[in-house]
């Protein structure tokens, strides 16, 4: 039996090929969001992947089991129904599960164990599993959530630089890189800059990677951000972290924590928790998935 497990987060979708528990392939596509490319085009990114994937390999479907770990699949119905609409007709000839990418992630990160993980990547949300049970926390997405995440850092840098650009606040190191970054010849090309952007959440989340540099060499408005952004994080493990008679294994995961100063945070943030790096990829999480299903 062949197994694919698939990340599809804000930045991009991960393929995981398996056979039984070997790892054959990895394949990284762009990201299927709907909220960035549309339902169709989601639904069709993931079907170019796996398809690419079975071909290579030359896979009888009928022995082909598939895990689709998605961002934006959870609590909102409506939205639901649309991406399994626009699976249906994508995928019909495969036999694949649908969840949330970070259902998958707490599976991989804890490898089955009671806990809590949270995400912080292009968005942020938490998941804790509790005796069989599954609460989360965030992932209201980027319009009115998803704190502490890369496009709420790039989007925290932007309101900074616009008060450095007015002089409401002195400027530092954030105000140059901003404006090389972006290619600004005036301040005020900020504003036409964001009105045309493609892809507003990923080209500001991107930001988050200069807002780290800056950190690093000691920045005040970078560092400041990254502080906060690990306050809102740690904000979310507590919240589900009540939820336990004791204190339970917190892990992570997303490109956010890549940020050493963010990291350092986090850790002063939770201290009194017991915090351990993912055990095992999403992905892996997604075949930990199918695997219970057949047991």
């Amino acid at each position: 039996m062949y197994y694919i497990g698939i990340d599809a987060g804000g930045t991009k979708t991960a393929f995981g090929l398996f056979d039984q528990d070997k790892l054959l392939e990895t394949l990284k596509m762009p990201t299927c969001h709907f909220n960035q490319v549309g339902f169709e085009k989601g639904a069709k990114i993931l079907r170019a992947g796996v398809e690419r994937l079975v071909d290579e390999y030359g896979i009888d479907v009928a022995q082909l089991k598939i895990a689709i770990g998605l961002a934006g699949y959870g609590k909102d119905l409506k939205i639901n129904q649309k991406i399994e609409e626009s699976l249906a007709e994508q995928l019909h000839i495969y036999d694949y599960t649908l969840t949330s990418d970070i259902h998958i992630a707490l599976i991989g990160s804890l490898d089955n164990q009671d806990g809590i993980v949270v995400i912080a990547g292009t968005g942020t949300i938490a998941m804790a599993l509790n005796n069989g049970n599954i609460s989360r926390c965030g992932g209201w997405g980027y319009q009115i959530g998803d704190e502490g995440s890369a496009y709420w850092i790039g989007q925290q840098a932007l309101g900074i630089f616009t008060k450095m650009a007015d002089g409401r606040l002195n400027k530092t190191d954030l105000y140059d890189a901003i404006r090389k970054e972006l290619n600004l010849d005036d301040d005020y090309g900020l504003i036409s800059y964001i009105s045309g952007l493609e892809n507003k959440r990923t080209s500001i989340a991107a930001l988050a990677k200069t807002v780290s540099e800056l950190a690093e060499r000691n920045d005040p408005h970078a560092l400041g951000i990254l502080e906060q952004a690990a306050q809102e994080v740690g904000m979310l493990v507590k919240t589900l972290a009540a939820q336990f008679p004791g204190k339970p294994i917190i892990s992570y995961y997303g490109g956010v924590f890549g940020s050493e100063e963010f990291k350092k945070y986090f850790y002063q943030n939770l201290e009194e928790f017991d915090i351990r790096p993912s055990t095992k990829p999403p992905v892996h999480g997604a075949l930990m998935l199918l695997q219970n299903q057949g047991r």
